[in-house]
């Protein structure tokens, strides 16, 4: 705006009324001289930068409009093109997108107390697609605590709540996100390595004494887990009759562990049991750091 100021005051000069000043010197007077000889021309030349000014400015302006507008045509060609032209790369967005997650049925199962065990399935059948979320099994007129809880790529694990009042429920999932794995199979060869081991379930021989579910649990992988869960699930005959869940702290890489599950409620005769490893494999916060030789 400098360069505004300076003609608008070159303009002003060249209009004032001069008022005469004694004791100029010869350098003033010839300047003077010079400007009252110039002063009509100076005018023009000054008319002619300001119209210049002024096109320039006009031409840009129509220009931004003009190419704003081709643009918009563009654009507009483009989006109409994307969404009704049969377009390839929404299709392609679209499979790039993790499928969502697929929730069985909950199965219930009762307590000599009142209380209930719930059990539901969830699937990620996305390969490369980690799915972590809240979840929480919801019972009037008390609910359960809001759990965190995760699925593989490609897995099918269960969710479980022990000693719930009310046996109206339904599962609740929120917070979900995803997080992509290239690599998840090479992770999952080295990371996934645990062996469960002389397996047994012993019944309680006496009234009072609980059911016992007892195997060695040995991890295999280089990884230590600071957190490290363990699910069981008992059968009579084909049928699932009841469950159990167990938190193991600081599970070592290398290391070798006697766990013990109890039961304290009457049960039917048991025939078989399912032992299953229940840690996120990819949290980088639950793996141990390695311990320096």
């Amino acid at each position: 705006m400098m360069w505004v100021v300076c003609i608008l005051s070159l303009w002003y000069n060249i209009n004032m009324v001069e008022n005469p000043v004694n004791n100029l010197s010869n350098s003033q007077l010839r300047f003077s001289y010079w400007y009252i000889s110039h002063k009509l021309e100076l005018k023009r030349w000054l008319a002619v930068g300001l119209a210049v000014v002024a096109a320039l400015f006009w031409f840009y302006v129509i220009w931004q409009v003009v190419f704003g507008a081709i643009n918009f045509q563009r654009d507009d060609v483009r989006l109409r093109q994307l969404i009704y032209g049969g377009n390839s790369v929404l299709p392609a967005m679209e499979n790039s997108k993790p499928q969502s997650l697929q929730l069985s049925p909950i199965k219930v199962f009762s307590q000599a107390d009142g209380r209930y065990d719930f059990l539901a399935q969830v699937a990620n059948p996305n390969a490369a697609w980690l799915a972590t979320f809240d979840y929480q099994f919801k019972t009037p007129p008390g609910n359960s605590l809001i759990r965190q809880g995760f699925a593989l790529p490609g897995e099918t694990k269960n969710l479980m709540d022990l000693g719930i009042k009310g046996s109206s429920v339904q599962l609740e999932i929120t917070n979900q996100k995803w997080i992509k794995y290239g690599n998840f199979s090479d992770l999952k060869d080295v990371r996934h390595n645990f062996v469960f081991d002389k397996a047994e379930f012993i019944a309680g021989a006496g009234l009072g004494e609980p059911d016992r579910l007892v195997f060695e649990l040995a991890n295999k992988s280089p990884f230590g887990y600071w957190q490290f869960g363990v699910q069981a699930l008992l059968y009579s005959g084909s049928q699932l009759v009841s469950i159990n869940y167990l938190n193991l702290e600081q599970l070592k890489s290398g290391e070798s562990r006697r766990v013990e599950l109890f039961w304290h409620e009457s049960l039917p005769a048991i025939n078989n049991f399912e032992i299953k490893p229940d840690v996120n494999i990819l949290d980088e916060d639950n793996i141990m750091p390695p311990v320096s030789q």
